[in-house]
């Protein structure tokens, strides 16, 4: 669904809030000088993992975090 911007919608700035950190925490994920993401480090608390609350902030990756489209990047790298 796509809105006009004249449509100031709560959901969609609290989306785009959300989006952006996790965004930039995956696609510099391998970079050598890559920076500290205070918002992304405040979100990954938020994610739901794989030991439940005694384990928040660890292993949240396919199980509270996923990213699509799988191995995209890996695929495009292999011989």
């Amino acid at each position: 669904m796509i809105k006009k911007k004249d449509a100031n919608s709560t959901g969609l700035q609290f989306a785009d809030l959300c989006a952006r950190p996790i965004g930039r925490n995956h696609l510099d994920f391998n970079n050598s000088e890559r920076k500290l993401n205070r918002a992304f480090e405040v979100l990954k608390l938020k994610f739901y993992c794989k030991g439940g609350r005694l384990n928040v902030g660890n292993n949240y990756l396919n199980y509270g975090l996923n990213i699509l489209p799988e191995n995209k990047i890996q695929k495009a790298e292999e011989p």
